[in-house]
């Protein structure tokens, strides 16, 4: 419906009316092919209320207008397909190219085979739900694809309570040894992965960091001084916080040598010289993985992280800060029952190294 406070245009029914004074009025035209006359009509109408005060009677031969009271058109009803397309292609610029990419699998790869037919209206929770029960997929990745469709579906009004499966805790199960560390390094170590991935996993261990914050890490971008970078790039930024990863002396050996090797622009680099990106990542992981014999993956560096600092006895909410966590809800959720065994740890390796009396 044209919002212009000079439109004028035909109806579906064929009569021509003008938007004059914020109202939709008839311009006494039924003929559909008449676009010249009701052109007239209308310059004529607006002119007429330009230059006067007179009313309608006033405007000659011209019929009264009559007021059209404005009614919303009932658009198509669209599929699926034709809705995901469309979500996508306006998502892209608002988020992150990680994220676009998972929506785009999950919705593209996944998602419309099976339902891109369909009228969005006819979808319900329950057939998402059994199309998310798939053998290949983890609950974690069944309750993030779950997510994404419905922020697809809210976004098309058409929002659906979908029962999600909880995800998986990827605390202490998702840690390295030290021993199986040095298998992983080793292994990262030969190969054409590029010299800077085994110092990226170094890093990763000694901070807690997220794999996508260290891979942007650049020289101007870490703060030497105080040792830490400041950042409102990362995955909480929708609340509106700075991240601010902290360097122990050793992660600041690790970023002097990155520096002094690169001398600005990205610390951590692929053998071909890019920055590091998920999907190499994952790619170069998953080769390191096979030939360590060790399942590994870059974010076992922060778990393993968030592990020796609670058996360390560091408070749950110092260790929630270092990971960049809002509170302690994810440290409860994924390592809660090594944090409420932290204590009685530290007490253990006490009583084991204190000399026996006598």
């Amino acid at each position: 419906m044209p919002r212009s406070p000079s439109a004028w245009y035909r109806t579906s029914r064929g009569m021509w009316v003008g938007l004059i004074a914020g109202k939709l009025q008839s311009l006494g035209i039924t003929d559909p092919n008449a676009k010249e006359a009701a052109e007239a009509v209308f310059l004529q109408l607006l002119a007429a209320l330009s230059t006067t005060t007179l009313k309608p009677a006033a405007f000659g031969s011209l019929p009264a207008p009559a007021v059209i009271q404005p009614t919303t058109p009932i658009s198509a009803p669209r599929t699926v397909s034709e809705a995901a397309l469309e979500f996508l292609e306006k998502r892209k610029p608002k988020i992150s190219p990680e994220c676009w990419r998972q929506y785009d699998i999950t919705l593209r790869v996944h998602f419309l085979p099976v339902f891109g037919s369909r009228l969005i209206s006819s979808l319900t929770a329950e057939e998402i739900e059994d199309w998310a029960d798939r053998r290949t997929w983890s609950s974690s990745t069944q309750n993030n694809n779950i997510g994404t469709v419905q922020t697809f579906l809210r976004w098309a009004k058409n929002p659906l309570s979908v029962n999600r499966p909880p995800k998986e805790s990827r605390g202490a199960e998702s840690v390295l040894s030290d021993e199986q560390f040095a298998k992983v390094v080793e292994a990262a170590s030969r190969g054409d992965y590029g010299s800077d991935l085994v110092a990226f996993l170094k890093l990763l261990r000694e901070t807690g960091a997220r794999p996508q914050e260290i891979a942007r890490l650049t020289v101007e971008s870490t703060d030497w001084v105080n040792s830490c970078l400041r950042t409102k790039v990362h995955k909480g930024r929708r609340h509106g916080s700075e991240r601010v990863v902290h360097f122990n002396t050793a992660a600041m050996e690790i970023l002097t040598t990155q520096r002094e090797k690169y001398g600005a622009g990205h610390l951590f680099r692929t053998c071909r010289g890019n920055p590091w990106r998920g999907p190499a990542i994952v790619k170069r992981m998953i080769q390191v993985s096979k030939r360590a014999g060790v399942h590994a993956t870059a974010y076992m560096g922060r778990h393993s992280f968030a592990t020796a600092a609670l058996v360390a006895g560091i408070p749950d909410a110092v260790v929630a800060e270092l990971l960049g966590h809002r509170g302690t809800a994810m440290v409860a959720k994924h390592y809660g029952h090594i944090a409420g065994q932290s204590r009685v740890l530290k007490d253990a390796v006490e009583k084991v190294n204190k000399p026996k009396a006598g």
